[in-house]
């Protein structure tokens, strides 16, 4: 089969691209009074869109918070309306941040319907991996000097490929081998997939019993007369 290179030369294209925004410094003194608004204690001087893609920058390029500061450093000269903020205030307002993992939201009564259609179709594809982060930035020398274990954290997640949905995560260190949370995975996968059929299947039974309560009615009254 002929590769459609143009398309794979943007796919490729793709991965090397990231989202670079400005647009939070248009509603920077909005977002701080808001958040100031009945705060107790000192003001936030840095809303939380700006601590946000602070954090974005360090993770993209793998920065410490000191050279993330100059970073900003720098980008404050040529951005208007950006202000930088100093590194412990980063580090502090970074690690604070609430992520959420976006689920696959529920689907409508017509997308059941055409699911339960094509449910061959729909078999489900788990994709299992892991990746390895450092809890510390301490260098090798001092490793080496004092014998210190610089620590790793590893992340598990198993996600269904198609629609990206998380189906299972397990955070650990770096003793934990991918194989022993294999099965843990596959059965938190396994619980999140029923959990959606118990989900859907609960929509169904309900829609079924409306409609057997509304015939019910109609007899009835039908009876009556």
């Amino acid at each position: 089969m002929d590769r459609e290179w143009s398309k794979y030369n943007r796919k490729l294209i793709k991965r090397g691209e990231f989202y670079l925004s400005f647009d939070f410094i248009e509603l920077w003194e909005k977002e701080l009074d808001d958040m100031n608004n009945g705060k107790q204690g000192s003001p936030y001087e840095f809303p939380h869109s700006f601590i946000e893609f602070s954090s974005f920058v360090r993770c993209v390029f793998n920065l410490p918070f000191r050279q993330l500061q100059g970073v900003c450093n720098r980008l404050s000269l040529y951005v208007p309306g950006l202000h930088s903020a100093d590194y412990t205030t980063l580090w502090r307002r970074v690690r604070a941040i609430e992520y959420i993992i976006p689920q696959q939201p529920e689907l409508d009564k017509n997308e059941l319907e055409s699911e339960s259609e094509n449910e061959s179709e729909n078999d489900i594809i788990v994709a299992i991996d892991a990746t390895g982060m450092k809890v510390t930035n301490r260098g090798e020398w001092m490793r080496e000097k004092w014998k210190k274990r610089r620590g790793w954290i590893k992340v598990h997640i198993a996600v269904d490929v198609h629609t990206k949905e998380l189906l299972g995560i397990e955070v650990t260190d770096e003793r934990v081998g991918d194989s022993k949370e294999f099965e843990n995975l596959v059965s938190q996968a396994e619980h999140t997939v029923n959990k959606r059929k118990i989900n859907r299947a609960t929509k169904s039974l309900n829609t079924a019993a409306e409609n057997i309560s509304r015939a019910l009615e109609v007899i009835t009254k039908i009876i009556q007369i």
